[in-house]
């Protein structure tokens, strides 16, 4: 009750906090997100070198190792995923969380200069590299799942079956 009293009695201190309230508001809603589904930054590229005729083993100590040495001298790298295969190297590259959306194309230019620096180091069949940041714009959905005389755990497994 104190707390009531002491607004209607000081008329231009809840005046002044009611302004504070909504400018805040204002200022909020203006600057919120506008796009209903927000598209977020996919922080991992594919760097793809082709070998023909070369075995996994081959592929890996002459193209694979060769790349991942150039590619791990990246500061913002969070770590690489290889794979070998018969005549086809492919490293797939993942970024620390802290990297900020708009720094992203820098990094993304980085690495197209290490793996091209490094091409000259890679055996004469080899074909070049061909670094793969683009995945698209990927957005979210959410599905929602409603029935009348269906519990909740009979539309969960519902869902699961879906999923």
């Amino acid at each position: 009750m104190k707390l009531i009293k002491y607004f209607l009695q000081r008329r231009s201190v809840t005046i002044l906090l009611l302004v504070l309230v909504l400018a805040g508001g204002l200022f909020s809603y203006v600057k919120m997100g506008k796009l209903e589904d927000a598209p977020f930054t996919i922080k991992q590229a594919l760097v793809l070198t082709s070998y023909p005729g070369a075995s996994p083993s081959e592929v890996q100590s002459q193209v694979t190792d060769v790349l991942e040495e150039a590619i791990q001298s990246l500061s913002e790298l969070y770590y690489l995923k290889t794979e070998n295969r018969a005549g086809l190297s492919k490293i797939t590259v993942y970024v620390k969380k802290e990297t900020r959306a708009d720094e992203m194309q820098q990094l993304w230019d980085k690495l197209r200069r290490k793996v091209g620096d490094a091409q000259s180091k890679l055996p004469a069949g080899a074909g070049p590299s061909i670094v793969n940041d683009d995945f698209g714009d990927v957005l979210g959905v959410f599905y929602g799942l409603t029935s009348e005389g269906r519990s909740y755990r009979e539309l969960e497994d519902q869902a699961k079956l879906i999923k």
